[in-house]
């Protein structure tokens, strides 16, 4: 039987992991502000690492819809 470990590890860790990295983001773009004191770069960076966020926990969902469907238990 195949294993799929980097599957197995999405669908454990996925949710955590896209909001841990939002997070990350969001805190690199405050740092970033601080130095160049640049309120676009604020607000550009905290829509991408929202949408980041967003879009990490989307493909998280779709591996476990995917990996529920198809890999045997």
């Amino acid at each position: 039987m195949i294993h799929y470990p980097l599957i197995r590890m999405t669908v454990r860790h996925g949710r955590k992991i896209s909001w841990l990295l939002g997070c990350f983001f969001s805190i690199l773009t405050i740092i970033s502000f601080y130095q160049s004191q640049s309120i676009w770069l604020l607000v550009l960076g905290l829509f991408f690492s929202l949408g980041l966020g967003v879009f990490l926990r989307l493909l998280a969902e779709i591996v476990e819809v995917v990996a529920d469907a198809l890999l045997p238990r």
